[in-house]
C-alpha cells in the first residue's frame, strides 16, 4: 500500500459458543471508502482468532466488492450485490481485511 495505513481498532472480544442456532449474523460497514487510495481503503484490520471458529460459532463476516464497482452505502443494496463470506478457521487464524 503506497500510502499511510491505520488500524481501525485494536482490541479483544470473547463471544461464548451458542446453544441452539446462531443468531449473531448481521453484517455491517465498519468504516468508509477513501476515493483517493488505489483500494478505497481508509482502515485496514487484522483479526486473530484465540479459539477455533465454524458455522456455530460468532465469526468475522465481509461482503465483497471490487474497485471498479459502484461504492453501494444501502445496506441490502450491498449484499445483494457482494453477498456474504463468513470466514471461519482454527485457533490462530489470522485475517486481513
Amino acid at each position: 500500500m503506497k500510502n499511510d495505513i491505520c488500524f481501525s481498532e485494536i482490541g479483544l472480544q470473547h463471544m461464548a459458543a451458542y446453544i441452539g442456532d446462531p443468531k449473531h449474523w448481521g453484517w455491517y460497514r465498519d468504516g468508509g471508502h477513501l476515493i483517493e487510495h488505489p483500494l478505497r481503503m481508509k482502515n485496514i484490520q487484522l483479526i486473530v482468532y484465540l479459539s477455533n471458529v465454524d458455522e456455530t460459532t460468532h465469526c468475522f463476516s465481509v461482503s465483497p466488492e471490487s474497485v471498479k464497482q459502484p461504492i453501494l452505502d444501502d445496506r441490502e443494496a450491498q449484499l445483494k450485490q457482494g453477498g456474504i463470506c463468513n470466514l471461519y478457521g482454527d485457533a490462530g487464524t489470522a485475517i486481513f481485511v
